[in-house]
């Protein structure tokens, strides 16, 4: 019976990937050829994330549990930075999801990250009690970038420690 379920659900996430590659090729020939569809394109890119998420929600590991919740985030930050004019906070969702990658790959050092990101955060409030002496949208994004690029050496060294492991 279990086995069963299992095979099933197996099947479900083979047929929900197949679709993910179809709408990224849709979303892919919309860009590309000049027909002007934005609403179409916005709503293919969110639809694939979404079913990306649905493929993950069966993986009840560690692993699975924050690929799930990197997935949620980044709906909700496309959500924000396609449909409404908080950018602010689509911003910030997508610097959390890189949090969560960074913890995947590395959870040694991600509470490194998340003091770090705390302080800029815990700044960019202050900054906005006080007056605004920078943008708050480009600050964050300064950081979103930083975010990427530490996910990304934390995704190549927690590689290479697993085929030293």
């Amino acid at each position: 019976m279990e086995r069963t379920a299992h095979r099933q659900f197996s099947s479900i996430r083979i047929a929900l990937a197949t679709v993910v590659c179809a709408c990224y090729v849709a979303f892919i020939c919309l860009d590309i050829l000049p027909i002007n569809m934005p609403a179409y394109c916005d709503a293919l890119k969110l639809s694939c994330i979404v079913l990306c998420l649905l493929i993950t929600l069966g993986d009840g590991s560690e692993h699975g549990r924050l690929l799930s919740a990197a997935l949620l985030l980044s709906v909700m930050a496309d959500w924000f930075l396609l449909y409404t004019n908080a950018h602010v906070s689509g911003v910030v969702c997508f610097c959390c999801v890189q949090l969560l990658h960074i913890r995947r790959f590395r959870p040694d050092i991600s509470w490194l990250c998340m003091s770090a990101t705390m302080a800029m955060v815990a700044a960019l409030v202050l900054d906005g009690i006080t007056g605004r002496m920078f943008n708050t949208l480009h600050a964050i994004s300064v950081l979103y970038a930083v975010l990427i690029v530490v996910a990304f050496v934390c995704a190549q060294s927690g590689a290479q420690l697993a085929r030293i492991g």
